[in-house]
């Protein structure tokens, strides 16, 4: 038998995947409706965290990202702002500037210019 002074623990495995889950661990006498908003709440919490770690290694592998008219748009590919409306030709665009530290996005969704190594060790 358990003391009146310990309260009885359930502790909840919350698993979305293999390899994402977390345990969660609350009293007895919880609420389903405050343990679920408290789980919703970490959960999400650990997706933004997730979504933040892929950024920060996009921005030290491949550099800040492209304006979103420009994603997946190759250096070659015209911009809107390229065609000149009453002539129906295609201005030419300046090379865009690469640093040093150019890595090609395969993606085409930044711009290449990664930060310095020693830099890039900082952000991830």
């Amino acid at each position: 038998s358990v003391p009146p002074t310990t309260a009885r623990m359930v502790l909840l495995h919350v698993k979305r995947s293999d390899k994402e889950s977390f345990l969660y661990d609350t009293p007895a006498a919880t609420e389903v409706d405050v343990a679920l908003r408290e789980i919703v709440k970490i959960h999400n919490l650990r997706q933004k965290i997730v979504r933040l770690t892929s950024a920060a290694d996009g921005l030290a592998a491949h550099g800040p990202m492209k304006p979103p008219e420009q994603q997946g748009l190759d250096d070659d590919t015209p911009l809107l702002e390229d065609y000149d409306v009453q002539s129906g030709e295609v201005a030419q665009r300046a090379p865009p500037l690469r640093s040093q530290n150019y890595k090609p996005d395969p993606t085409e969704r930044r711009t290449g210019n990664a930060p310095p190594d020693d830099i890039g060790a900082v952000i991830t």
